[in-house]
């Protein structure tokens, strides 16, 4: 397999990806996005340090000082030793059974050049990276743990890029109580397919550090799992500290059994949400054993005064709900806005590429916007509240707009809970039974 080439300039995070034909304006976008400047937060500063070498092979940790090919580390573990603020670790090619690694701040551990380089325990997380800030990981495999690939607790500002993470059971990354995360162009697989609740990439508790911050989660390709992307919290621990937060999750292609994008919670310091342009599709081999009514595509099941806006994603398969963003009396979105996004696949046939439920969104005093989607499913939009009678007029903030919706023979192209049912301005829509 073709190792991904990553470069970093670390006083601006630009990085160099060696591209498809045409991706190259997608790399430009991202690096505007992983800028210190973007990310809202002024790091500290560090001039370059030493660069380490790890060889399995060749390399010894009691003889060699590791600042040369000619004399390597032997060990991973004995390299981040030493390596401290500014230092880099360049790990030779091979097959290294290494595990509760933990960098020091401001260090960079990388594959060495091409070189396929892999990283495993069959128990333990292979890194963990704890109260610490600007680590980097980029291009070389973790794999074949029954815990996580890189854990992160209690930091900022923690790049992982063009990393391939192979069968890692609890999440390929997880991170707790951390900001500033930048999760870019990485490759998580698990054969034969995992059957979990953990997510590849979780980021659980997520506070915006001392100031506002982004987390963008871009280009990553997972497969062979039940939950691609998790993003969860809850009121005890986020929103009593550290900035807002903008998360951007966009670009991903996600192959899943039950959720492609999760993102649940209380977490009051999110204020910002974009959802765009992932690929989404259901696989039954992660099923999770049983018909799930929760199953969706993308599901956002918080609010707090948050805006949020999932557009142009592409979601096919059996999922029971394409994109489900919920709103309920508590916890109330600012602004939603849907738009662009394909759900389903145009087709005589029901299954296996309709959703159940193309859009769930729960009402309330929400600037709510559905526009130019298409949709084919069971069921086109289902506009829900648990307690509409409490809105004076459940249309009053809500515009649905130049949507396809084709949905099945005696099923309704928008439901609703107050009986308008398809009555919604049609003209406005097309609307095909099949």
């Amino acid at each position: 397999m073709a190792r991904k080439t990553i470069g970093c300039k670390e006083g601006k995070r630009t990085y160099n990806h060696t591209l498809a034909a045409g991706a190259a304006v997608i790399l430009l976008i991202i690096i505007g996005a992983v800028s210190y400047a973007n990310f809202g937060t002024s790091w500290p500063t560090f001039a370059a340090g030493k660069t380490y070498y790890v060889d399995a092979a060749n390399g010894n940790d009691s003889n060699n000082d590791g600042m040369s090919l000619g004399a390597p580390f032997k060990t991973v573990k004995k390299a981040l030793s030493v390596a401290i603020r500014g230092a880099t670790v360049n790990i030779r090619g091979g097959a290294y059974r290494e595990s509760n690694l933990y960098p020091k701040a401001g260090v960079t551990i990388q594959g060495y050049g091409t070189e396929s380089t892999t990283l495993w325990d069959s128990s333990r997380s292979v890194f963990v990276v704890e109260n610490v800030d600007t680590v980097t990981f980029r291009n070389f495999t973790i794999a074949d743990t029954s815990a996580k690939g890189i854990l992160v607790k209690n930091s900022g500002n923690i790049h992982i890029v063009g990393m391939t993470f192979q069968n890692v059971k609890e999440g390929a990354i997880h991170c707790e109580n951390s900001w500033g995360m930048a999760i870019l162009y990485n490759t998580i697989t698990n054969s034969p397919p995992l059957v979990s609740n953990h997510g590849a990439i979780m980021l659980v508790w997520p506070r915006g550090g001392w100031r506002s911050i982004w987390d963008n989660i871009y280009d990553n390709t997972i497969t062979g799992r039940s939950v691609g992307i998790a993003y969860m919290s809850d009121s005890e621990h986020s929103g009593g500290e550290g900035g807002e937060v903008t998360l951007s999750i966009s670009n991903n292609k996600i192959t899943v059994g039950r959720m492609g994008i999760q993102i649940t919670g209380t977490p009051l310091n999110i204020k910002t949400v974009y959802v765009r342009k992932n690929i989404i599709t259901y696989d039954p081999n992660t099923y999770t054993g049983y018909f799930d009514f929760d199953s969706a595509g993308v599901l956002l099941e918080t609010g707090a005064g948050m805006t949020a806006t999932i557009e142009n994603n592409t979601i096919t398969g059996d999922f029971y709900y394409g994109l489900k963003p919920w709103n309920d009396l508590s916890n109330l979105y600012k602004y939603l806005l849907v738009r662009g996004n394909t759900i389903g696949i145009a087709q005589t046939a029901p299954r296996p590429n309709y959703a159940i439920r193309c859009v769930r969104i729960g009402l309330g005093d929400t600037i709510t916007k559905i526009h130019a989607n298409k949709l084919y499913g069971d069921n086109g939009i289902v506009l829900s509240y648990e307690d509409v009678e409490k809105l004076s007029d459940p249309r009053k903030n809500l515009s649905i707009l130049t949507n396809v919706i084709e949905v099945s023979s005696g099923q309704q192209a928008i439901q609703d809970d107050w009986g308008q049912g398809d009555k919604w301005d049609p003209p406005k829509n097309r609307i095909i039974y099949r």
